[in-house]
C-alpha cells in the first residue's frame, strides 16, 4: 500500500519531438509536399497510421517503469496540425488516458508546430496563448519560425506554467543562425517575467527542443535571465 501510495504522487513531464508528424492529405496552407502519397517519401495513409503507432507505444513507457502510470503532460514540436495530435491520444496505447491537446496554428515555414498534451484526469487547463517570434532574413524581410507555447493550470491542485519550444534550427550553419535562437530565449524570458510580474514564486517548467546545447548563448541566456535550472546537470 506504501509502494502505491508513493506512486501516485508522482507526475511525470515529458517532452516529445515527433518528428515531422504530417498526415497524407494535402494542405495548401502548409508546406507538406514531402508527405503526401505521390511524394517521394511515399507518406500513405498505412505509413501514417503506423508512425502514429510507433510514437504512441513511445510514449506509453516513458517512466511507466517508476510510476505505473502515463505522462501527466507532453511537449510536442514537429507536428502539422490539430489533427495529428488528435489521432495521435485516439491510438490504442493512450486513447484510455483521458488525454486533451493544446495546439495552435503557426507561420513556420516548414508548417509544424508545437503543443501539449494533457491528462484532464491530472490537470485542469486554465490558460494557454503561443507566441510569435519575431526573425529577419538577410535582406531584412520576416522571417518564421515555430510560435513558443504557454499552457497554465492545475496540476493535481497547483498552479503550474509550462512553456513548449521549437527554436530555430541550425540549418544554415550554428552561427549564422545562433541570433535566432537567441531571439527566441529572449521571447521566453519575457514570457517569464509576465507569469513572475504577477506571481514571483510561479512554478514554471521550459521545455522543448532548443536545437543548442548548455553551454550555447541561448540556453546561458534563458537560465540566467530566467532564473531557471537544468534537471539534466
Amino acid at each position: 500500500m506504501e509502494q502505491e501510495y508513493t506512486r501516485k504522487q508522482f507526475f511525470t513531464v515529458a517532452f516529445y519531438n515527433v518528428e515531422n508528424l504530417f498526415d497524407f492529405r494535402d494542405n495548401i496552407i502548409t508546406y507538406d509536399n514531402d508527405f503526401l502519397p505521390n511524394s517521394a517519401k511515399r507518406w500513405t495513409k498505412k505509413r501514417y497510421e503506423r508512425k502514429l503507432y510507433k510514437l504512441a507505444e513511445a510514449i506509453s513507457k516513458i517512466d511507466f517503469e517508476d510510476t505505473q502510470k502515463l505522462p501527466s503532460l507532453i511537449g510536442i514540436a514537429e507536428a502539422e496540425n490539430k489533427k495529428v495530435l488528435q489521432d495521435l491520444i485516439q491510438t490504442e496505447d493512450l486513447k484510455n488516458c483521458n488525454y486533451d491537446i493544446v495546439h495552435y496554428d503557426s507561420k513556420d515555414e516548414r508548417g509544424i508546430d508545437v503543443g501539449l498534451i494533457y491528462n484532464k484526469d491530472e490537470f485542469e487547463l486554465e490558460y494557454s496563448k503561443p507566441y510569435s517570434v519575431y526573425l529577419e532574413k538577410e535582406d531584412g524581410s520576416q522571417d518564421f519560425t515555430r510560435d513558443i507555447l504557454l499552457v497554465s493550470g492545475q496540476l493535481n491542485g497547483e498552479l503550474i506554467h509550462c512553456i513548449v519550444n521549437h527554436w530555430p534550427s541550425r540549418r544554415d550553419g550554428l552561427e549564422e543562425s545562433s541570433l535566432n535562437r537567441i531571439a527566441a530565449s529572449k521571447k521566453v524570458i519575457e514570457i517569464i517575467k509576465s507569469i513572475r510580474e504577477k506571481d514571483l514564486n510561479a512554478k514554471i517548467i521550459v521545455m522543448g527542443d532548443f536545437n543548442d546545447n548548455p553551454n550555447n548563448e541561448s540556453v546561458k541566456l534563458l537560465a540566467e535571465n530566467g532564473q531557471l535550472f537544468n534537471p539534466m546537470k
